[in-house]
């Protein structure tokens, strides 16, 4: 929580993922949050792009 404190555009993300209903990967600002999370060192590139990948719609089999 303390990384979130010293950074506007992270915190500015926690608090609007907090209030949110749901979270789809259609709003560009996901994308923003997530990069912002990776440039202070708090998602690994790694883990974004895993994260990235469970929000994509799976496909019907």
């Amino acid at each position: 929580m303390q990384a979130t404190m010293g950074n506007a555009a992270v915190k500015l993300w926690y608090d609007r993922l907090i209030a949110a209903t749901f979270i789809t990967y259609e709003d560009p600002r996901t994308e923003g949050g997530l990069q912002a999370l990776v440039d202070v060192e708090l998602l690994t590139p790694e883990r974004k792009a895993d994260i990235v990948a469970a929000m994509q719609p799976q496909a019907l089999a």
